[in-house]
Formats: structure tokens, C-alpha cells, sequence
């Protein structure tokens, strides 16, 4: 009983971890970094997966690329091509490599983790329907919308036959793609669509970045009273989540606006266009 005790309290431990990094906790970041040596010595690679991974993209998004570079090279990985771990990890090296500057780098692993996923045969397996909307996202973010809804299509139509919490960014990526090709009726079917889907699954995250992103297409047609309505919205889901707003984004890039969409950062400033004229 003591030893069940013990690893209960181990992981309780990690788990508080896990969500401070979520909330950006920068000190707990930098302390996990310094006692590095002595969680490896104590945790398993695996054990550890979800805080080099969360303290990865925390260090990614303010910039601190050497300790975002420590924490994805943690993860646990093989070298056997049917791991979908692998291909995850190298997803994070690619985002990595992008920010960096690196850019031939970036694009031959994400080249790369397509290539193989293609071409397994378990085009049904849920991990590897999660990477191809992944991949779907990051072609859509460099320009290649085409080949992005190639890839996101299909996924959408299986979310909508088996939904559930594992397929429920499927939705949320083809908005995506659609939001960044500027086909704001469709993106806007899309994350509606996902909204609804989020309120039966009580899914909180994924449901607040679909209304930050249908305020940002309110905000491209000057709706400002619609988009004001759905930051508001934004806003509340991340109240009741007690997440921090600077932080609805704290994973996969794949997932935010691109910056040209800048309605959720003037909202928060007190922009004059979201007062309410009496």
C-alpha cells in the first residue's frame, strides 16, 4: 500500500506540474529544468512525456529555444517508423526548426512525418488520423491550403460519424484552414459546427479558441458587435477554466490565427470599435 501511495503521489505531483506549466508558470518551467537530472533518476521518459511537452511550447512561445529544445529532445521516441510518438516528436523539432529560422530544416521534417503517415496502412488509427490534422494545420499555415483540406477533409467527415474528444480538432483545424484561405463562410460552418460538438462533449478549450476565431471573422466583415459577443464568450470559457487568456494557446502553433487576424488582441486592449454605443 505504501509503495501505490507513493507512486499516487508522485504522479499528483506531476500532474500539478503539468498544469502550471498550461498556465504559463515560468517557474515551474525553470525548476524543472535545474532538477532535470533528478526527475530522470526518478521518473520514467514516459512518466515525464506531458511536462517536456507543455514546458516545451511554454519556453517556444517566449522565446527561450534552447530550453524548448531540451524538453521536446526528452520525449520519448524510437526509431521504429510505425511509433507514433516518433512522428509527433518530430513535429516538435519541426516547430522548433521554423522559429529558429531554420526553415529547410522545418519543412523536410514535416515533409517527412507525411510521407510515412501516408503511406501506413491504419489510415484509421486515431493517432494517426490526429498527426494528418496536425500536418493539415501546418500546411495550411505556410500557403498550401489545397493540399491541407486534401488531407482534412476526409478527417472531418469521420469526427462527424464517431465523435469524441479524440477527433473533436478536426472540426477546429478545417476552420482553420478555410480561416486562413479567407473563406469566412465556410470556416464559420466549421467552427459553429465544432462549437456545438464541444457543448456535448463539455469541452471547454477547443470550444473558446472556435468563438475567438469566429470573433476574428466577425471583426474581417466590421461586425464588431458579433465579434464582441464571441471574445465575450472567450473570455468566460477561459474564467471558467482558470485559464489565463494569454495562454489559450499553449500547444501545437498549428492552432492560433495567424497574426494579420489581431481582433482577440484589440478586444483585450479596449479597441473603441467593441464599445457598446448606447
Amino acid at each position: 500500500m505504501t509503495g501505490v501511495g507513493q507512486k499516487t503521489k508522485n504522479q499528483v505531483k506531476l500532474e500539478i506540474m503539468t498544469v502550471s506549466l498550461i498556465k504559463g508558470r515560468v517557474d515551474t518551467l525553470q525548476s524543472y529544468i535545474q532538477s532535470l537530472p533528478t526527475f530522470k533518476m526518478k521518473y520514467t521518459q514516459y512518466d515525464l512525456f506531458w511536462i517536456n511537452f507543455y514546458g516545451g511550447f511554454l519556453a517556444l512561445h517566449n522565446n527561450h529555444l534552447d530550453i524548448a529544445k531540451k524538453c521536446f529532445e526528452e520525449i520519448k521516441a524510437s526509431d521504429d517508423e510505425d511509433d507514433d510518438w516518433r512522428w509527433r516528436k518530430t513535429i516538435l523539432l519541426a516547430e522548433l526548426a521554423d522559429l529558429e529560422g531554420d526553415y529547410t530544416r522545418s519543412q523536410t521534417l514535416w515533409a517527412q512525418v507525411l510521407q510515412v503517415i501516408e503511406r501506413r496502412p491504419d489510415q484509421k488509427n486515431l493517432d494517426i488520423m490526429f498527426i494528418k490534422a496536425l500536418l493539415a494545420g501546418y500546411l495550411a499555415k505556410e500557403g498550401n491550403t489545397t493540399y491541407a483540406r486534401e488531407l482534412i477533409t476526409p478527417l472531418v467527415e469521420d469526427a462527424t460519424k464517431y465523435l469524441s474528444l479524440h477527433t473533436i480538432y478536426f472540426k477546429y483545424l478545417a476552420g482553420m484552414v478555410e480561416l486562413t484561405d479567407e473563406d469566412f463562410d465556410k470556416a464559420a460552418e466549421y467552427f459553429n459546427e465544432n462549437i456545438e460538438d464541444c457543448i456535448s462533449l463539455a469541452e471547454l478549450h477547443c470550444c473558446a479558441q472556435s468563438h475567438r476565431a469566429l470573433g476574428e471573422i466577425a471583426v474581417a466583415r466590421q461586425d464588431f458587435t458579433g465579434a464582441r459577443k464571441h471574445f465575450e464568450s472567450t473570455m468566460e470559457l477561459c474564467k471558467t477554466m482558470g485559464l489565463p487568456t494569454e495562454r489559450l494557446y499553449y500547444s501545437y502553433t498549428c492552432y492560433t490565427p495567424s497574426r494579420k487576424f489581431d481582433g482577440w488582441r484589440l478586444y483585450k486592449e479596449g479597441n473603441d470599435m467593441f464599445k457598446i454605443v448606447d
